[in-house]
């Protein structure tokens, strides 16, 4: 690379640590960090200082801003489960909805992650994929397909309480 026009050559851009990923800044992305352990990244500048305004005020009330990490940082509360009249229909991934399929919707757990939903009524576990967004029910933290669902045991009574542990996120 060629040193800018004053002969100096550029100046190394620090390398930011969150958990075991680096990011290093690029100059054009910032990193706003909203408490100690979670941070938002900006692409452009001028966006900052609102999506960190947004970002703690998401934070102060509760809203997950990055998945779980720990096996007992878990999310706990109702499930429930959406199936044929969704069949085929395009999910938020992009692919079509597949009551067959083990995969779940979630509001704001990244497409493609990997969960583990335990029903904690019966102890049933079921792993899922996340790949649409819900539920729009306030009181409801997963929607699940008919087949997790079946497998939970919670097809006749619509809804249980389940506990969500993150096992992968899909980049």
């Amino acid at each position: 690379m060629a040193a800018p026009s004053g002969g100096a050559p550029p100046a190394e851009r620090p390398i930011y640590r969150l958990g075991d990923r680096s990011i290093r800044n690029d100059g054009v992305h910032e990193l706003v960090r909203i408490d100690e352990n979670r941070y938002v990244i900006a692409s452009d500048r001028r966006w900052v200082s609102l999506i960190a305004v947004v970002a703690s005020v998401l934070a102060a009330h509760g809203c997950a801003l990055a998945p779980p990490r720990g096996p007992d940082d878990g999310l706990t509360g109702l499930a429930s489960w959406y199936g044929p009249r969704h069949q085929g229909r395009p999910t938020a991934s992009g692919e079509a909805f597949d009551v067959h399929a083990l995969t779940a919707a979630h509001r704001t757990l990244p497409l493609g992650a990997r969960v583990r939903v335990t029903n904690v009524e019966n102890g049933r576990t079921v792993v899922v994929r996340i790949t649409d967004r819900g539920p729009y029910a306030d009181e409801r933290v997963i929607d699940l397909s008919y087949a997790a669902g079946k497998a939970l045991g919670l097809i006749e009574r619509g809804v249980a309480r389940v506990r969500l542990q993150v096992l992968s996120v899909s980049e």
